[in-house]
Formats: structure tokens, sequence, C-alpha cells
């Protein structure tokens, strides 16, 4: 294993999954949240593309701005946001929903936005 130094885990998609790569280790996987990746501005349709089978799990859940533009990872139901992840459910990974659900409304509303 190659020498990877501190904090390389920090960052986006794509610095993960060359961090993965340089593991080398067939058995590892990347968890996408959707959540973060959208924080940070990431789109979700490259993130999947880069993954390609390193994908191992997608964790659902979107993230809340406010009146002032400033964006906060507060693990929303991902059916009230509006953003586009309609290509998750495409992926043969299993799907978990990880928003901070108040309601089983909620919940159902977000398993009807995936699943549609």
């Amino acid at each position: 294993m190659k020498s990877l130094g501190s904090r390389l885990w920090h960052g986006t998609a794509e610095k993960i999954l060359v961090f993965i790569e340089n593991i080398g280790d067939d058995n590892l996987r990347f968890a996408l949240n959707t959540g973060h990746a959208m924080m940070c501005g990431e789109s979700i349709e490259h993130i999947l593309e880069l993954a390609g089978t390193r994908l191992g799990i997608i964790l659902v859940s979107a993230p809340v701005t406010d009146n002032l533009g400033q964006t906060y990872d507060m693990h929303a139901p991902i059916a009230a946001s509006g953003p586009a992840v309609s290509r998750v459910t495409s992926s043969e990974v299993p799907i978990v929903f990880d928003a901070d659900y108040t309601t089983w409304d909620d919940v159902y509303q977000d398993v009807r936005f995936i699943g549609s």
C-alpha cells in the first residue's frame, strides 16, 4: 500500500475514489452520500459514473439552504428538496434512507420520490 499521508479522505468524491483506488483492495467500496455531495456542489450523475464498480451503497438525504444561501448538512428528506437523483435507483447497490425523518409520511414521500 502506498503512503497516502494524512487527511486525504476529506474532499470531493473524486478525491475519495482516487484514495480508494490507491489502497488497491478489491473489496473496498465507495459510499455515496447524496446530501454531502449536493452540499459540495457535486453532480450525483457524475459521481455514479466515476464510482462505477467501486460503488457499494448509497445514503439518501439532502442538505438545507437557509435564507442567506448557506448550506447545512441537515440530513433532510430528499423529496422536499427536489434535487435530481433519478439515476440512484438504476444502481445495483443498497439504498439507505439517511434523512432525519419526523413522520412516516416523510419516509413514504422519499420512498416514492426515489422509486419514481
